[in-house]
């Protein structure tokens, strides 16, 4: 729901280093069928650091469709 979103989202700021964090919330945002947010956001987060294996995973597998 929006109010799981928006609470994700609120940790995602709160704690913009926290790698679990962001991606708990980009598979939140996919999840709610927000997609193209969800690979945004993580492209924001491997902007910052291209080799975080999580965040990798997790885009790659939005990529492909799963």
């Amino acid at each position: 729901t929006e109010d799981v979103q928006d609470l994700a989202r609120r940790f995602a700021e709160f704690y913009p280093a926290n790698v679990e964090i962001a991606c708990s919330y980009a598979m939140v945002l996919s999840r709610l069928g927000k997609r193209n947010e969800a690979t945004e956001h993580l492209e924001a987060l491997l902007a910052l650091d291209p080799q975080q294996p999580a965040a990798r995973a997790l885009f790659e597998s939005l990529a492909e469709g799963a």
